[in-house]
């Protein structure tokens, strides 16, 4: 099954160059974090023969390493309101036995962090 064509398409980055900064060390060591988790899942999952799910959970974290090496606060915003809504719609159409709850307290992080973020920008 693919799931890349449900996810909204990414505008180009053309003209956003000065816009970019450094990523900040919270939430670099976050999103390494949700990278970290998401392998975990997706190798105890293919272990299990559950393919849909590890697909799923790598259309989740793929944009994650750019976001780290090109870092704007809007594309976290992007990931945060988007991203983690596809993958958790996505989640629960396709593989409802698996929750995403894993991240729960990641995302709060990355939220707080995207709030401090917007508030001194």
């Amino acid at each position: 099954m693919k799931f890349s064509n449900l996810l909204p398409v990414k505008r180009s980055a053309k003209g956003r160059e000065k816009q970019r900064q450094e990523c900040p060390e919270e939430v670099r060591e976050t999103i390494l974090e949700i990278i970290e988790v998401a392998c975990l899942n997706i190798r105890v999952a293919g272990w299990g023969n559950h393919a849909d799910y590890c697909a799923m959970e790598a259309d989740h974290i793929h944009n994650l390493p750019s976001l780290l090496q090109k870092f704007r606060i809007e594309e976290l915003r992007w990931y945060l309101d988007l991203q983690r809504n596809n993958y958790l719609h996505l989640l629960q159409e396709h593989c409802p036995e698996y929750k995403g709850q894993s991240y729960d307290a990641l995302w709060k992080k990355l939220e707080e962090a995207l709030q401090k973020l917007e508030r001194h920008s």
